[in-house]
């Protein structure tokens, strides 16, 4: 049964190693309650997401600053197809400064939970796979801009025309929170570059990128503010409407 296990495991690592992701094209995030606020009744990978990821992330913010330092926070939770999850943070005060959290994990625990679910003579929860976690600071002016289109992207959230069928690629959960406003949440599967939840997704691993790579951060910063500029421009105001796809 072991051998069973074993060889299963490694057909399906290889095929998630060499498949390719889709592209999906739609102009807004999907709403949905976040699946990570550890509520009753968690499903266990999205219990194992929400403790070794976001977990990792709040553990880290409090040793970093005190809690009136962190009354704003910009997250994204990202679930490949094919590589190991990982979530970046963004959370500070907007006179104070920002910290950038991103913590990955060192393996898939999609795949982790996957093989416990069909393990029915086991029934021990397995260990979650250890988490890095990188932070770096961020000037006030540009953690707020990044705040405020993590807000106005997520404020107008609407249900897709067509509902999406796809299974590969890879999907984003955002969540903005901010003193004296309410928790939002929203989602996308695989979005076209050029589209808004393209563009929050490419200004997500900008951010993430400038955050983990030091030696170039002057790089990561001009990606960064050039897709912060893009998404300035496509609102109609303080919360406008996203016009959608690029011109």
């Amino acid at each position: 049964m072991a051998h069973d296990e074993d060889a299963s495991k490694h057909w399906f690592d290889e095929v998630m190693k060499n498949a390719q992701p889709v592209q999906r094209s739609t102009p807004y995030l999907e709403p949905e309650d976040s699946p990570f606020s550890r509520h009753p009744g968690m499903k266990l990978y999205e219990q194992m997401l929400a403790e070794s990821l976001l977990g990792a992330a709040e553990r880290e913010a409090q040793s970093l600053a005190p809690a009136w330092m962190q009354e704003e926070r910009a997250i994204v939770v990202c679930l490949p197809t094919f590589r190991p999850e990982w979530a970046l943070s963004i959370v500070g005060e907007r006179k104070a400064g920002y910290w950038v959290l991103t913590p990955q994990a060192q393996e898939s625990l999609w795949s982790s939970t996957r093989f416990w679910y069909s393990r029915e003579s086991d029934p021990a929860i397995p260990c979650p796979p250890s988490v890095n976690i990188s932070r770096s600071k961020l000037a006030a002016d540009l953690g707020a801009d990044i705040c405020d289109i993590w807000r106005q992207v997520l404020s107008q959230t609407r249900y897709p025309q067509k509902p999406c069928d796809g299974c590969d690629g890879e999907t984003y959960h955002f969540t903005y929170s901010g003193k004296g406003m309410p928790e939002r949440s929203g989602k996308t599967w695989s979005p076209a570059a050029d589209s808004v939840p393209g563009k929050i997704v490419g200004l997500s691993h900008a951010v993430r990128d400038y955050a983990t790579d030091s030696a170039n951060q002057d790089v990561f910063l001009k990606v960064l503010q050039d897709h912060i500029e893009w998404l300035q421009t496509h609102f109609g105001g303080e919360d406008g409407v996203p016009l959608g796809t690029a011109s």
